[in-house]
């Protein structure tokens, strides 16, 4: 039996369980839920729920801070109909991602146990329920118990009526009117990924240990932004070498399957990942690690994150857009994808706008998707940190309250909070920056990105020595990114050069280079560490190509937008300042 047909009888059990405690309107965090309408709300804005999802919220909210159980999940959701647990992983998935509970602040996982709602639930009648009897609505003809179940009923029969209305016959209450588009749960069904259990190719393998990568890979690919993950509760039965991919994808509802094998021979061990797209089964990524057994090695470090960080970039590149930037005319959903990705490939301030358009377009539509402000607001803070813009401060306001806002709407957007760490270094805030990008790595561990400009804001506040293991981290979980690679050495020069370690800050310069020749303050460092040390030819070569790839630098112009205040910082940046004189930059 379809697990979606009998919706009356959910209803009804669930009332029946809970009594007259099911009446009103439930209150949680920053959501209400109102059963008598039908409605699931984060402030004023309706989130749609599967019939059975919305059942099953009300069930938990009903047993706040308690341990509630699979089965009796599948009992009161599905009374009388014979489903696996992966009914519920779903339903319980759905609620996470609707409501951008990630982190599972909200409803937290006890593993092979079920789950506990963590928040603290009121609730309110309302004036319907107060009314006298006469003055409420009658219960709908086709929805009318028989006397044997009425005699079981024990709640007024309005709220049940309206309960059981509302996910049967047509969802009439349920969809009327309709709600806006939801992008960031859009998004994120366009990201549903299967872990599959990861099969053991040792000699002697070890169910525990295939099981333990596919758990660790959940949760790390679960930290990404809009990203909805498949426990292992779900894709546990697709196990061994003969599971079909692309089958276990179909049957989850899942876009992209993870799948892959690891290895043990003697101290070394081989793990092998891949990501296919369910719908084609073209392999979207692969890639194999090696641990030879000699040095430390911990695969939630070594290799979650790094698979986690490629999912990303091949998941956004699989939702690429089919055409130029000028023929788009996406729907909100596709233009909040579509801006994402494009915004990591600008090249200039012209594409810059083209991508704002993306996600003011997305954003007309649903003004409360945290994604599309999140990109909106980190659009306005790429024209500023590339100096395209003419409008610093007016830009970095309309940044910062664009990623104020997606925090208020969902504040384990990790993506926001990096945002905001830009925001409040433009504003020379540092330390305050730095606590942002904290917050961020909180909520999204490993994360190369934060590592990096954790570590830049580091040397910031005068701690250089406190750069190396942060951005060095960085370009280890995400060493195929030619920019985290780049711009990874280049902090890490900087910070060496902080330390009087000139030659090793040189060799760092170097790095960056070779990574991406177009990055010119590498080869403006290169040019101050050689004039310091006499090599004035070098010294002018290296200004050269850096004045051809950022031409009309001054010295002034580059103090103009440094903006740490700590004596500690100036003691070092002040000797690259005089470099960049003897180098031949103009004052």
């Amino acid at each position: 039996m379809n697990a979606e047909t009998s919706p009356k009888a959910a209803l009804s059990a669930i009332v029946e369980r809970l009594g007259p405690g099911a009446e009103g309107v439930w209150c949680f965090d920053r959501f209400e839920l109102d059963p008598g309408r039908g409605e699931f709300r984060c402030g004023d804005t309706p989130i749609a729920l599967r019939p059975k999802t919305f059942a099953l919220l009300i069930y938990l909210l009903a047993h706040p801070g308690r341990l509630v159980s699979k089965d009796e999940l599948l009992d009161a959701v599905w009374p009388g109909v014979v489903v696996t647990e992966d009914s519920v992983t779903q339903c319980v998935g759905d609620l996470r991602s609707a409501m951008g509970d990630r982190s599972q602040q909200l409803i937290k996982t006890v593993p092979r146990r079920g789950y506990i709602l963590d928040a603290a639930v009121t609730h309110r009648h309302t004036p319907m329920e107060q009314a006298a009897p006469e003055a409420r609505a009658p219960l709908p003809a086709d929805i009318q118990a028989s006397g044997a179940a009425r005699s079981r009923w024990r709640v007024p029969l309005v709220s049940a009526a309206l309960l059981i209305a509302a996910l049967a016959g047509g969802l009439a209450v349920w969809w009327r009117p309709a709600p806006p588009v939801q992008v960031d749960s859009g998004i994120a069904t366009r990201r549903a990924v299967a872990i599959l259990p990861f099969t053991d190719l040792s000699e002697q393998p070890s169910p525990a240990l295939s099981e333990a990568m596919a758990e660790d890979l959940a949760a790390s690919v679960s930290r990404l932004p809009n990203t909805l993950v498949f426990a292992i509760d779900s894709t546990g039965r697709f196990t061994g070498q003969k599971a079909d991919p692309r089958t276990a994808g179909r049957e989850l509802s899942a876009t992209h399957v993870l799948t892959g094998s690891v290895e043990r021979r003697d101290e070394r061990t081989l793990i092998r990942a891949q990501l296919l797209n369910t719908n084609s089964g073209v392999v979207l990524w692969s890639e194999r690690f090696e641990n030879d057994g000699a040095t430390q090695w911990s695969w939630q470090q070594d290799i979650t994150q790094r698979i986690a960080n490629a999912l990303d970039d091949r998941l956004n590149g699989d939702l690429r857009p089919p055409s130029s930037f000028a023929t788009l005319k996406p729907g909100a959903v596709d233009a909040t994808l579509q801006g994402v990705y494009l915004l990591r490939r600008v090249r200039s301030s012209e594409d810059l706008l083209r991508v704002r358009a993306l996600f003011e377009s997305a954003l007309a539509i649903d003004p409360n998707s945290a994604a599309a402000l999140t990109g909106l607001g980190l659009s306005h803070l790429v024209d500023v940190n590339m100096r395209w813009s003419t409008q610093r401060e007016h830009q970095t306001q309309l940044a910062s309250e664009a990623l104020e806002r997606a925090i208020a709407l969902r504040p384990d957007f990790a993506v926001a909070h990096y945002g905001r760490s830009q925001v409040l270094y433009i504003r020379g805030r540092i330390d305050e920056a730095a606590l942002a990008c904290e917050q961020a790595l909180k909520l999204w561990p490993n994360q190369p990105m934060c590592l990096r400009r954790l570590g830049f804001l580091r040397l910031e506040q005068g701690r250089p020595d406190e750069v190396e293991p942060l951005v060095a981290m960085a370009i280890r979980l995400d060493p195929l990114n030619a920019v985290q690679v780049s711009y990874g050495h280049f902090y890490i020069g900087m910070a060496r050069f902080h330390q009087h370690q000139d030659d090793q800050a040189y060799k760092e310069m170097q790095k960056a280079v070779a990574a991406i020749p177009k990055n010119g303050f590498g080869w403006q460092w290169m040019a101050a560490i050689d004039a310091l040390h006499g090599r004035d030819e070098q010294a002018k070569a290296n200004l050269a190509q850096y004045e051809q790839l950022i031409p009309g630098h001054t010295i002034g112009s580059l103090k103009a937008t440094e903006t740490s205040t700590d004596p500690r910082f100036w003691a070092e940046r002040d000797r690259f300042y005089v470099g960049l004189h003897k180098a031949g930059l103009p004052e």
